[in-house]
């Protein structure tokens, strides 16, 4: 879904025309939690930053949302795809416990529903932006 850019002046996220023109910021992944994957994936995003945007030249380009910027216009721009793997809730608290623990219950920040598919996921050799909260 793009996400339309705030034009209204009153706004904390407000952006005037003269600094992005498009009408919504491309796709982006959201949430608490986003994966990198995949070989030169940052390479070819700083690439694409560098070559294809007014980064380097224009401090209010550079005072855009990070997120809709970085994971939005130049994910597209460097054509690495965004895929949504869900499977982390950060609304539940899970526990890791192994040997190396003693098998002591750890709490940990949020609960991973397919932690295998998104290591499988993850280790591919094709690059995109993954977004992984429900």
């Amino acid at each position: 879904m793009n996400s339309p850019v705030d034009r209204s002046p009153a706004s904390k996220w407000y952006v005037p025309r003269y600094v992005y023109p498009q009408e919504t910021y491309p796709p982006y992944p959201y949430g608490l939690a986003q994966f990198i994957s995949g070989k030169g994936a940052l390479e070819r995003l700083q690439t694409a930053l560098r070559m294809k945007t007014p980064f380097n030249n224009s401090e209010n380009y550079r005072r855009l949302p990070d997120d809709s910027i970085y994971l939005g216009e130049v994910r597209e721009l460097a054509k690495i795809p965004l895929k949504a793997i869900g499977g982390i809730d950060f609304h539940k608290i899970s526990y890791w416990s192994d040997a190396s623990t003693n098998y002591q219950k750890i709490p940990l920040a949020f609960e991973v529903d397919n932690r295998e598919e998104i290591w499988r996921t993850v280790q591919q050799s094709q690059t995109y932006i993954t977004e992984t909260v429900k």
